[in-house]
Formats: C-alpha cells, sequence, structure tokens
C-alpha cells in the first residue's frame, strides 16, 4: 500500500481543502466531505497537489498510509465530478443456419 500513498493527488478546478486537528474537509461544486487523519500520516496540501507522508515504517502505518490516500483521492472526486455506476453487457452471437458461436460483444452502459 506504500506505493499508492506515495502517488500525488491533483486539485481540480472549484475545490478547496483543508486540514487542522487531524480533520481533513474536501468541499466542491457537489457538496463537503470529512475525514479524521490517523496521527501518524502527514498531509501536506500546495496549490496544485496533496502529498501524504508517514511518520513510520511498520507494516499498520503504511497500510493506512495507503488507505489514506485513497480515501482523500475519491473525497475530491467526489466533491468535484461525482460518481458514476458503470454497467456491462455480454452478447453471444451465433449462426442462424448452422448454430455455430460466431463471437461475443461486449457494452458498456453509463
Amino acid at each position: 500500500m506504500s506505493r499508492i500513498g506515495n502517488s500525488i493527488i491533483k486539485i481540480p478546478e472549484g475545490v478547496t481543502l483543508d486540514f487542522n486537528n487531524g480533520l481533513f474537509t474536501a468541499k466542491g461544486k457537489l457538496g463537503e466531505l470529512l475525514l479524521n487523519i490517523d496521527s501518524n500520516i502527514n498531509i501536506d496540501i500546495s496549490e496544485q497537489e496533496i502529498k501524504l507522508t508517514r511518520k513510520g515504517d511498520s507494516n499498520e502505518i503504511k497500510s493506512m498510509h495507503g488507505l489514506t490516500r485513497a480515501l482523500i483521492f475519491n473525497m475530491v472526486t467526489g466533491v468535484s465530478e461525482g460518481s458514476q455506476k458503470t454497467r456491462t453487457s455480454w452478447c453471444r452471437i451465433q449462426s442462424i443456419k448452422s448454430g455455430t458461436i460466431i463471437g461475443y460483444f461486449r457494452w458498456f452502459f453509463t
């Protein structure tokens, strides 16, 4: 999870972020989200990006580092773009005369 935690998060236009006393806040055009951050995780917010660092190298802290980064990324995406649900459908095409399978097709619905 430490590779995920080391990835930088880009801040989109119209999103304001705040980190005070272990409480991370993301505000955007679609609402506001709050998250309590573990004391072993540091968050550096610049004008265009967010970078997370950890205070130790134990497995628990490494896992928390990656989890926190993923949660913050989802918060930023949620307040700026929202969420979309996608469905997938498969279709099998058969020959009318012989009944043999010609191929499979896949469609994506949003």
